[in-house]
């Protein structure tokens, strides 16, 4: 069809450009995390480092959600634990190290009290630890006392213990009170989203221009 009105090429032109738009802010958005634990609430020198990448679609924000990783919005997650009694090493959902994913924003879910009053989502794009409603992001290696989560699992790998908190060296019965395996426990004290390439280019360029003005 032949369309001779330019007006109307051009609305025609901005639906279709906006359809566009529409669609790509539809898609899913993924924003990795580097992750820090410390062990220095509890009195030792036990400390990790990771990463989990989420995506914002899938994800609850406000929410709750207890469960698999598959199709959870949680995926690639990864810690390697140094300084520990026992559980020292690196440990992912790749090797099949860990089974379940814990994730509440705000008061709810099973056995965190339920109810609660409303809260706005948290801003998913600066750090996470400190924001009002964060209340829980962990992970869980087994249910099984000891059997790995995963073909190739490691059963010492770390395993969630209280809201925020991981315990070294494998499995541990939450209904014995404390720590069963040797293992220490460790805090998640940082959720920090990874700066966009984008981003470091742009403080690449930034700092390079200031070089040169000082020169």
């Amino acid at each position: 069809m032949k369309i001779s009105n330019p007006r109307l090429k051009i609305a025609i032109t901005a639906t279709i450009l906006g359809g566009g738009l529409t669609a790509s802010t539809a898609q899913a958005e993924l924003i990795t995390y580097d992750l820090q634990w410390s062990g220095l609430e509890f009195g030792n020198a036990a400390s990790a480092t990771g990463q989990v990448t989420l995506d914002t679609n899938l994800v609850p924000n406000p929410g709750f959600y207890l469960g698999q990783w598959a199709g959870s919005g949680f995926s690639n997650f990864s810690i390697t634990v140094t300084g520990a009694l026992t559980g020292n090493g690196t440990f992912s959902t790749a090797n099949g190290d860990f089974a379940d994913v814990i994730w509440n924003i705000g008061q709810g879910g099973p056995g965190l009290g339920g109810g609660g009053d409303p809260v706005d989502p948290i801003d998913l794009h600066t750090e996470l630890m400190g924001q009002l409603g964060f209340s829980d992001f962990n992970v869980f290696s087994n249910f099984d006392g000891g059997e790995p989560a995963g073909p190739g699992g490691d059963p010492t790998a770390p395993n969630g213990w209280a809201p925020f908190v991981l315990e070294t060296g494998g499995f541990v019965d939450l209904l014995g009170g404390g720590p069963g395996s040797g293992g220490d426990l460790i805090e998640l004290v940082s959720m920090r989203p990874v700066p966009a390439p984008s981003s470091i280019a742009l403080l690449g360029l930034t700092a390079l221009a200031t070089t040169r003005r000082r020169r």
